[in-house]
């Protein structure tokens, strides 16, 4: 059995796996912010970063998806839909998550939507997906090593080249130790490289990297925000630092990946 547990081996193989060309989301950020989407209208909250919303916005609007599959949901499903809207094109959602406790509102007419309440692992299976016809796939869900597993084989290497994937929560694990060691994190087996076999990040790493083939790697917003933080500043809101104790937002955390 693959032990989950950390290691600093999964370090060094970050900059392996996961280096990509910051340029084109960058151009992104450039091309949206401000002029399509205002900073008022950038849904964002304690579970999900302003970074990430404006990502997840430029990303629908600049791809104009026609088939989306969402993981998990609420806040974002709402980012979705708004991204949706400004495209005015004929589109699918369909969305599996253990609740969305009414927090979904104003769906488009030309958005048709599908919602599935309950374990992904029973929804997934009693109600198919055709992910032939997906072109994006969005994921925040079970952060247990054995819900990635799932996910992995069972969805994204099933996916037509070309989606578009987004995970949330998956960090840069240098980022994560950092952190750490400078007490701004608790030890918690999602937000902290602490020894536990049930965790996401660390199964979906050795994952990707096993198939790394399949996968290109677009960009994770936990990176940027450490590494290209200068380079950031021009948006209202977006800082290092967002880990500590009593932060009114989450931090930048979502991988994005393409099926190659």
């Amino acid at each position: 059995m693959t032990n989950w547990h950390y290691n600093k081996s999964f370090n060094n193989g970050f900059h392996e796996v996961f280096s990509y060309d910051k340029n084109p989301i960058m151009d992104l950020f450039a091309k949206y912010y401000k002029k399509d989407i205002s900073d008022e209208d950038i849904m964002c909250d304690s579970y999900y970063s302003k970074l990430d919303s404006l990502l997840l916005y430029s990303m629908i609007r600049e791809k104009k998806f026609k088939n989306i599959l969402e993981i998990g949901g609420g806040g974002t499903t709402n980012i979705i839909l708004q991204a949706l809207r400004k495209n005015k094109s004929l589109s699918t959602l369909t969305n599996h998550s253990l609740a969305l406790q009414n927090s979904v509102h104003d769906i488009p007419d030309h958005v048709e939507c599908s919602f599935f309440q309950g374990d992904l692992m029973d929804t997934f299976e009693n109600n198919p997906t055709d992910l032939d016809q997906i072109d994006f796939c969005f994921i925040d869900g079970n952060h247990h090593a054995y819900f990635a597993i799932f996910y992995f084989y069972e969805i994204l290497r099933k996916l037509p080249t070309g989606t578009i994937i987004h995970i949330h929560d998956i960090q840069n694990p240098e980022v994560l130790q950092s952190e750490h060691d400078a007490g701004h994190i608790p030890l918690h087996p999602v937000y902290c490289p602490h020894p536990t076999p049930t965790d996401e990040i660390y199964a979906l790493y050795f994952l990707i990297k096993e198939h790394k083939q399949e996968f290109k790697v677009i960009c994770n917003t936990n990176d940027l925000l450490y590494n290209e933080i200068d380079n950031l500043k021009y948006i209202q809101g977006v800082e290092r630092g967002m880990y500590r104790h009593g932060g009114v937002t989450a931090p930048a955390e979502s991988l994005w990946l393409e099926r190659v």
